[in-house]
């Protein structure tokens, strides 16, 4: 793994772009929390608000996998991370 002009660019964006989507997400998230409507019908789960827990963390695994591409030598590599990365944004 090493970062060349092109990685550090490629993961420059990523990273503005993802701290424009998390900003966003807390007001999002507290909107939600506001209007009341947590569907959370199993009371042994850990979190309160269960469905946002789990948009935020597939947004960290989204930050996650695409910092492995773009820092990714192994062609191999790269590909596993982009495939995680369209698993991470399709749930």
């Amino acid at each position: 793994m090493a970062i060349d002009a092109a990685s550090l660019l490629f993961l420059s964006v990523t990273s503005v772009l993802f701290l424009a989507a998390a900003l966003y997400a807390v007001g999002y998230l507290a909107r939600e929390a506001q209007s009341g409507e947590h569907h959370n019908d199993d009371e042994e789960l850990p979190f309160v608000i269960f469905p946002e827990a789990v948009f935020a963390g597939c947004l960290l695994l989204f930050l996650a996998t695409m910092t492995l591409v773009a820092v990714s030598r192994h062609l191999g590599l790269m590909w596993v991370g982009v495939e995680a990365t369209t698993l991470a944004s399709a749930r």
